[in-house]
């Protein structure tokens, strides 16, 4: 067991048994001087640092980067002592790097169960709201020339922009929710994302309808939107004079669409394996990107006990500060990359797509099959 996590274990115990003796109120008012954050953060942020990484997921001096950008947002002002605004980031970060039950927080830095929720919604609206327009905004359109420069780089696949992908993200829903939110394997809302082979998130759309049955998820979404209207005109592939669409890759979840490719399902020869297998090495850039972020923000690994509409705070939060430290050139441990605590993946049941696909988006893919094929490549 790590030392952080007996010194937590040895605090909530202390707490809960100071609860029994002197009631909750009491607890309470010892939070400045007896809580986890008073009497354990700063210990580790100077004598401990691999710890407040485990804690969450951040640097200290990351974490000062942070808070230097949020708390403006995040300052209370009342004619009590507030909670200021480093401990409510701390919490919350805390919250979503390890999950579980919000109560413990509440226990662990001694404040009351409601203030514990509204800090980490409140505090995960703020970090969306303040950090999308940064790390969430669309690519240009140079960006994303160089998206597809870098796909062709890695991959040997030309004109791709993005691989997608959809996963169930489980939340523990409140009695009074309506039952549509939930799919029949488990109560979960749908996270639809695209990112570039540095696993960075491009597109992203939460579905707070886990169980949609009215045309599909995919199909009635902004990311669809989204994706469709990232229209750039066609050009050549590399190395010849074929004018081809760019696209985004998807598995066979997914509709095959002029922008959209994906394998075939049913492979007739060798030339369709090689497609496969090239559109596989792309597709598995987004996989290892859910991959990172579920390691990293264990709050994704088990059921989110808030609304799907909180949930859907939470879920943004963790996909906004996944890139925020991707962007500061974060190393990926090997144990992240092969994370054993995948989200359920999407199926074409999920998606309400059909078998059936246009006839241009067939001849296109048949084209790209030729051209991998070729000695162009």
């Amino acid at each position: 067991m790590d030392d952080i996590d007996v010194l937590e274990d040895l605090l909530i115990l202390k707490v809960i048994a100071s609860r029994q003796r002197h009631g909750n109120q009491e607890i309470f008012k010892t939070r400045n001087n007896h809580g986890f954050y008073s009497s354990g953060v700063h210990v580790l942020a100077k004598k401990n640092p691999e710890q407040f990484i485990e804690s969450t997921r951040f640097t200290y001096e990351q974490f000062k980067v942070l808070l230097n950008l949020v708390e403006p947002y995040l300052r209370k002002y009342s004619h009590r002592i507030p909670i200021e605004a480093e401990q409510r980031l701390y919490i919350t970060l805390h919250y979503l790097a390890h999950g579980g039950p919000v109560r413990v927080l509440s226990i662990k830095f001694r404040i009351g169960l409601a203030t514990a929720r509204s800090i980490v919604l409140e505090t995960c609206d703020v970090l969306w709201r303040v950090l999308e327009s940064h790390y969430m905004s669309p690519p240009t359109d140079a960006e994303w020339k160089q998206i597809s420069e870098d796909f062709w780089n890695v991959t040997k696949l030309p004109h791709c922009l993005g691989a997608i992908y959809g996963k169930h993200v489980p939340i523990k829903a409140p009695p009074n929710v309506r039952a549509k939110y939930f799919n029949k394997q488990l109560k979960s809302i749908i996270l639809l994302a695209a990112c570039d082979t540095s696993y960075t998130f491009t597109f992203v759309d939460v579905d707070e309808d886990g169980d949609e049955r009215d045309g599909g998820v995919f199909k009635n979404s902004q990311f669809r939107n989204m994706i469709l209207d990232k229209s750039m005109d066609a050009t050549n592939l590399p190395n010849s004079d074929i004018v081809f669409p760019y696209y985004f890759v998807a598995d066979v979840a997914f509709p095959l669409e002029r922008n959209i490719m994906k394998p075939y399902e049913t492979v007739s020869d060798v030339s369709e394996e090689v497609f496969n297998q090239r559109l596989c090495w792309a597709i598995m850039r987004i996989e290892t990107a859910f991959d990172l972020l579920t390691s990293r923000w264990k709050v994704l690994s088990r059921p989110i006990s808030f609304s799907p509409e909180n949930a859907k705070k939470i879920v943004l939060a963790t996909i906004v500060l996944h890139n925020f430290l991707t962007s500061g050139n974060v190393n990926h441990t090997d144990a992240e990359k092969t994370n054993n605590h995948n989200l359920t993946s999407v199926n074409r049941h999920d998606l309400l797509t059909s078998n059936t696909s246009s006839q241009l988006a067939l001849n296109l893919r048949n084209e790209l099959c030729e051209y991998l094929n070729s000695s162009l490549v």
